[in-house]
């Protein structure tokens, strides 16, 4: 991008980061315990994400002039705040399909929401790449212990701390 903007994630403190990557660790704690993923850790996430990642959010320091930034603005930010909701209707298929539970779904929005959406080209990816190399090692973990490999109900907002740990680190070379 041309343009710098302010982004609060880019603000966020080292210990802000590791704050969301504990609050993800206690939601896989508390979802392996009590197979539920609570909306009150998950809602304000999401809409924290949607009032900062909402194309028209106040961008500042811009440096070019208007045309020039509404053209890019349109062209990247639009885009990507679409493939983020793409991705979230992906999710939201996935649960209605009775693939994951409906609180992991909430918890794997919440994670793509508040990461930036200037970085949905990246955190997509990587969610689907965690989704699927966590559930293959569910499977195979389900196999070891002689378990069916399908049609179990378990915990599954452990997937997400993969995700988180990313989060952290990419955002920490920021």
């Amino acid at each position: 991008m041309n343009y710098s903007t302010n982004h609060y994630f880019q603000q966020m403190t080292l210990p802000m980061k590791l704050a969301l990557l504990i609050l993800v660790i206690l939601l896989a704690a508390y979802d392996c315990q009590r197979q539920r993923v609570p909306n009150w850790a998950t809602l304000p996430l999401i809409l924290i994400g949607l009032l900062v990642n909402l194309p028209g959010a106040i961008e500042t320091h811009w440096v070019e002039p208007f045309e020039t930034r509404w053209v890019e603005f349109i062209e990247t930010r639009w885009v990507e705040f679409i493939e983020t909701l793409i991705a979230c209707a992906l999710l939201l298929t996935a649960w209605r399909m009775g693939w994951m539970g409906g609180g992991d779904a909430k918890l794997w929005m919440a994670l793509l929401w508040i990461t930036p959406v200037e970085m949905a080209r990246s955190a997509v990816p990587t969610m689907f790449t965690c989704l699927g190399v966590t559930g293959l090692a569910q499977i195979i973990w389900r196999k070891l212990k002689k378990r069916p490999t399908f049609g179990l109900r378990s915990a599954g907002a452990w997937r997400a701390v993969p995700y988180a740990v990313w989060l952290l680190f990419v955002y920490s070379a920021t």
